[in-house]
């Protein structure tokens, strides 16, 4: 409906009555809110929501501030800001002074169009400031919503704004374990919370519709929107209906210890450490404001190797945030509303370092943000961004290679989080638009007041525009040049913002607004954005395939998007007894077993590092997983006994070997991947230390015989993520890591982009004598495979020189060989074809055909993947969901001469999920066609990393 003059009651005033101060009255309880004019807007400042926060509040979850019946509140001046350095904050992206701060900080501001009346039912935007989670206040002249409200009126769609305060810094982040036990960590994100609650119950007195509201934030304030999108795990409504991220969705130093250090850093500095944690945070109650506050910033540290000062972050507090927000948003746990997300083009520019002029000074910059990442991955990351593709600014000083490091930046932070965010909020059939805001009137005002021109549009270049507010930057002697473009974009900018708010989309034909905005992903198939502003505004299409390294219908064929799990009819099918969640399975040929390796219990739901679910630790210390023998005749599995070998057994991977030094070939070495917990970190609580400590354990076993030796856990720094293992002599394997990161969104990041081949495959040689002191003793490896995404399975191929490699989520099966490299002796991998197939995969076999003759050879590779692949995170924590399964026959095409035609790949086996899920493991064991009327079929195993047993069937070859 279009809004205009409202007959409201006590509008038929007399003039002088109608110039009083505007007044809201809640008449349930008889609260009167008297604010004031403000140019075209109604404002009321300083409305308390919650509680003073100090003494035995400070960290706490905010109470909710309740008014006795009949207060009236004095609403016409601004409230404190909460405690944070007093002054000025970055020119321009704060032009306000921070001049009265308190605890009892709790506080919004609401704005409304001049006579708006309770019956109006107006869309509200609810605004969450940014500022590092470190600075910023609700009063902020940038963010003052005046001209937006204007505007808004002369475009016919009108909106309510309301702008919080709430805890940063120490006093909204603070972690400790006492502050989790009592459910006190991320008090901001409960701030925030409890204002839009405070709205959403509300706002109707002031005309308000509790219904249609819109929050939205920019920089950290984006990220808190992103974050009150997916809070309690998507278990709780949210109070809103839309949002919106402005150059910010997604943290990825959340995951890591950057709060944790500064939190330690502010106790130590005013002498609150204690034994236990929970002395250690009532001694900060003790304390006054100022203490606490002054300690924040006598060790805060803003440098590159900091976060660039973004240390003061949300925590995964099993509470507000459950799980890592990656693992939130790829299990679809987040609430299902309209959004909108984007960036600034040149967003980071103002934080990049502007000395860098060489190649090797990106290195540097990137080296100290991200330490953990090694030069190889920096070489590879830094590859996608050739130095030709960027000018240098030289009127600026400014060098191609400090745009270069900007642009790597910004898509890092502030690009591919929402794209990627977006992409799952569409998918879960929410609309979700994005954008890239192209003009700017700072950077005149930058240069006046840092002595450095050439950022381009950068962070919170859209303020003057959506805010209406261009005027605002007009002070203090600040240049302040705006064009025609700058007013009409100022004009459409804001409209379009406050038209999001009252229609879902934020371009409206027939008014001045952004023509053409699609949601991101349009009917015509295409991630599309906006880009707002510049000399070419308008819808344009996002290059997927440079940002993925792959095509997006390739990403859906292998993830099986649209694809429906089938069911393979198997008469004879059989789930073999005491095979609880195999990761993997060997055919040994010689002696005609079957190997697996497996859990003795449900487990791998609330332990599992390989899936980043780390839950509960306490459990992994208990796990027991055990080596199977397998008869293909009995189809019974017998558990071996592990003499001298007594630790936590998370398995995953393994390999088995023929001892070359064994009579008659009565024995075999077994090499399993072992995740156990870290008794570093959980024993000795040491919170930098990783969570677990994966090895590789080495078992030598007599055939037939109901045990295995345990010879040695083998552990070394370049084992960090092992999956898989392929075993080349009793002292040496390779070890797949799958991944890079463990956790966090770089490994978001990893998984999302099929560009980013991070991953390595691992040559490790140890000693085996009674000497070795420790895990690590006699141990030392080297890269032996690089330059792949998410390799996984590793096996043996055709010849002994072969080996079979697999990229998991690219659907990848690739053939090398490996070889020694005499001067170092060591042994690498070398990849000679690559056979894309149409699923995610997981562990490779070779099958060889033993009765294969001139016209017919059943020989070829089996490949077991999942159905549906997207669906494998949703469904990882619950132990009763159903993931359809895939195997796959790859055989050469018999007189194939063109390299596309190479390759048949055919389905052996599917389920739906019913009878075994998570396939991640495929044998076949022949049948002589002798004893079968001729037939040519293969007894096949199938095993799940989260199936309760193995299934195994007759196939036809």
């Amino acid at each position: 409906m279009i809004w205009g003059a409202a007959f409201c009651l006590g509008l038929l005033l007399d003039a002088a009555h109608a110039r009083a101060d505007p007044s809201v009255v809640d008449t349930s309880n008889k609260i009167t809110y008297r604010g004031l004019y403000r140019n075209d807007a109604e404002v009321f400042l300083n409305i308390p929501y919650g509680q003073d926060t100090s003494g035995p509040n400070r960290f706490k979850p905010p109470k909710r501030r309740v008014l006795p019946a009949g207060t009236t509140v004095d609403a016409t001046a601004y409230g404190p800001a909460c405690p944070q350095q007093k002054g000025g904050w970055l020119i321009p992206l704060s032009l306000s002074n921070v001049t009265h701060i308190s605890e009892d900080c709790l506080n919004l501001n609401v704005a409304r169009p001049k006579g708006t009346c309770a019956r109006d039912k107006l869309p509200v935007m609810v605004f969450i400031h940014g500022g590092s989670f470190w600075t910023g206040q609700n009063q902020e002249i940038t963010i003052r919503p005046d001209g937006m409200i204007a505007e808004s009126v002369k475009n016919g769609l009108p909106v309510i704004h309301v702008a919080m305060n709430y805890r940063i810094g120490v006093f909204g982040f603070a972690q400790s374990d006492a502050l989790k036990r009592e459910g006190s960590e991320n008090a901001a994100l409960r701030d925030q919370r409890l204002a839009i609650e405070w709205v959403r119950d509300n706002i109707a007195h002031f005309g308000g519709d509790p219904k249609r509201i819109t929050v939205f934030g920019q920089s950290s304030g984006g990220l808190a929107v992103g974050l009150q999108l997916m809070a309690y795990g998507g278990r709780k409504p949210v109070p809103f209906a839309q949002a919106i991220c402005e150059s910010q969705a997604l943290e990825p130093g959340i995951t890591g210890n950057f709060t944790m250090d500064a939190f330690k850093a502010v106790i130590d500095h005013v002498k609150c450490r204690r034994l236990h944690s929970r002395e250690t945070v009532q001694c900060l109650r003790r304390l006054d404001m100022e203490t606490v506050l002054n300690a924040s910033l006598a060790t805060y540290k803003n440098d590159v190797g900091h976060n660039v000062g973004d240390v003061w972050l949300p925590v995964v507090d099993g509470d507000f945030l459950p799980e890592a927000p990656s693992q939130l948003i790829r299990q679809g746990r987040f609430a299902n509303v309209t959004t909108m997300m984007g960036w600034c083009e040149n967003d980071l520019t103002f934080f990049t370092d502007t000395k860098i002029k060489t190649a090797d000074d990106t290195t540097k910059f990137f080296t100290a943000y991200a330490p953990d990442l090694s030069r190889n991955n920096l070489h590879r990351l830094l590859s996608l961004y050739p130095a030709s593709d960027f000018e240098a600014n030289d009127k600026a000083g400014l060098s191609r290679e400090f745009y270069r490091s900007a642009t790597i930046f910004r898509d890092v932070l502030m690009t591919c989080p929402p794209i990627w965010y977006a992409d799952h909020l569409s998918s879960k059939g929410n609309v979700a638009f994005l954008y890239d805001w192209n003009q700017t009137i700072l950077d005149p005002i930058a240069a006046h007041a840092t002595n450095q021109s050439g950022y381009g549009p950068f962070h919170t270049s859209e303020f003057a525009y959506i805010f209406g507010n261009l005027s605002h930057y007009d002070l203090n002697g600040y240049p302040f040049n705006p064009t025609v473009s700058d007013r009409k974009l100022e004009t459409r900018g804001s409209r379009s913002w406050s038209t999001f708010a009252n229609v879902g989309k934020p371009g409206l034909s027939g008014r001045d607004t952004f023509q053409g905005f699609e949601a991101s992903d349009s009917a015509r198939g295409e991630t599309v954005l906006f880009v707002v502003g510049g000399s070419s505004e308008g819808l344009s299409t996002l290059d997927v395939s440079y940002l993925c390294g792959t095509t997006l219908l390739r990403m859906f064929v292998v993830l099986g998007v649209f694809r429906t799990p089938g069911q393979t009819p198997a008469a004879d099918l059989v789930a073999i007894p005491d095979t609880t969640y195999c990761e993997d399975l060997h055919y040994h040929d010689p002696s005609g077993f079957v190997f697996a390796v497996c859990e003795g219990e449900i487990l791998r739901h609330s332990w599992f590092p390989p899936l980043s679910i780390f839950d509960d630790p306490a459990r992994g210390f208990k796990g027991r997983g055990g080596i199977k023998v397998i008869d293909p005749t009995t189809l019974k599995a017998k558990t071996l006994r592990l003499d001298g070998f007594d630790e936590p057994f998370v398995t995953h991977g393994f390999d088995i070997l023929d001892d070359p030094e064994s009579k008659e070939g009565k024995h075999i070495y077994i090499f399993v991947v072992n995740h156990k917990p870290n008794p570093q970190r959980y024993e000795k609580h040491d919170d930098n230390a990783p969570e677990s400590h994966s090895v590789v354990e080495v078992f030598r076993h007599e055939l037939g015989s109901d045990s295995a030796q345990h010879v040695r856990s083998v552990w070394h720094p370049l084992i960090k993520t092992p999956n898989d293992i392929y075993a080349l002599s009793p002292s040496s394997f390779f070890v797949t890591n799958d991944h890079y990161y463990t956790k966090g969104l770089m490994r978001l990041v990893e998984e999302a982009y099929f560009a980013s081949k991070w991953t390595e495959t691992i040559f490790v040689h140890f000693t085996a004598s009674d000497t070795v002191q420790d895990d690590s003793h006699g141990v030392r490896a080297s890269v032996a495979l690089e330059g792949l995404h998410n390799n996984n399975g590793l096996g043996h191929g055709k010849t002994p020189r072969d080996v079979l490699v697999v990229s998991a989520t690219t659907g990848q099966l690739h053939l090398g060989v490996h070889a020694v490299d005499a001067s170092t002796d060591t042994s690498r991998i070398r990849i000679t074809e690559s056979i894309d197939v149409d699923s995610s995969l997981d562990n490779p076999f070779y099958f060889t055909d033993p009765y294969a003759n001139s016209t017919f050879d059943g020989s070829g590779f089996v490949l077991a993947g999942l159905s549906n692949g997207a669906n494998l995170l949703p469904n990882i924590r619950n132990p009763d969901a159903k993931d359809g399964v895939l195997v796959w026959m790859v055989s050469p095409e018999k007189g194939a001469g063109k390299e596309s035609s190479k390759w048949r790949k055919r389905l052996l086996f599917e389920d739906d999920g019913t009878r075994i899920r998570t396939a991640s493991s495929a044998v076949l064991v022949a049948k002589d066609p002798a004893a079968d009327s001729g037939r040519r079929r293969a007894q096949l195993f199938v095993s799940g990393f989260m199936s309760k047993n193995v299934v195994t069937c007759v196939v036809d070859l």
